[in-house]
């Protein structure tokens, strides 16, 4: 009787273990699904003196970490002939930010990607400076 009673109370106390790790599982689930998810950045790029779209700029996004490095980035679009682009991301919109640059205009880059309204509609500044990196010994 008693080894009846000792089986009873083991087998209602794994089902309450059971229970209490599947809502733990669940509860974490949740709130991991309500900070983190798929999202997409659109918009366009525009010229700043005139507003005529801008085509063939380079768009990447990184995480905010790796700004210093040119190299480290999680995804990157090209923006179309009308200007427009748009880049899917996962997770937190606050852990990224959006370097765009374009030749002839001056490079930007967007940290609080959170704080935009959306759709972006980025302005570039024209780059007017002469960059003269190399020059052949026979100009000099």
């Amino acid at each position: 009787m008693l080894n009846k009673l000792a089986d009873q109370i083991k087998k209602g106390m794994m089902q309450a273990v059971k229970t209490i790790i599947i809502f733990i599982l669940i509860t974490n689930i949740l709130s991991c699904s309500s900070k983190y998810y798929n999202g997409t950045l659109s918009g366009s790029i525009v010229d700043a003196k005139n507003n005529n779209s801008i085509d063939q700029v380079t768009l990447l996004l990184k995480h905010k970490d790796s700004l210093l490095y040119k190299d480290h980035y999680v995804s990157g679009k090209i923006s179309d002939a009308k200007g427009k682009f748009s880049i899917n991301y996962k997770g937190d919109i606050n852990d990224y930010a959006l370097y765009i640059a374009k030749l002839g205009y001056f490079p930007q880059t967007l940290k609080n990607l959170s704080s935009i309204d959306y759709p972006l509609e980025i302005k570039l500044d024209q780059d007017t400076t002469i960059h003269v990196d190399f020059v052949p010994a026979k100009f000099l």
